[in-house]
This record gives C-alpha cells, structure tokens and sequence, in this order.
C-alpha cells in the first residue's frame, strides 16, 4: 500500500499487529511520525531514496 501524498522523505516500513503477518508499506515522513499505529508496531523502518 502506497500512503504517500507529497514529496516529503519516503521509508518502507515493516511492522507487526498482533499475529498478523508484517506488511510492508511505503509511506511518507509525516505520515510515519503522525501514525501512532506505527509508531506502536513498527519492526522497520527503511529510508527510500
């Protein structure tokens, strides 16, 4: 799932919810750092260039 809406840094991000699977999502900086979501639930968090 793409989560990008601007031209901010962009990071590939794994995290785990419960015994879900990890998914793998790119997502822009301001997203990342507004989500408690993530926040909570990140295992990765991986700076695309």
């Amino acid at each position: 799932m793409n989560v990008c809406c601007d031209n901010t840094k962009k990071y590939k991000i794994t995290f785990n919810i419960g015994n879900a699977e990890k998914s793998e999502w790119l997502i822009c900086d301001k997203h990342s750092n507004e989500e408690p979501l993530f926040q909570t639930h990140i295992v990765s968090k991986k700076e695309i260039k």
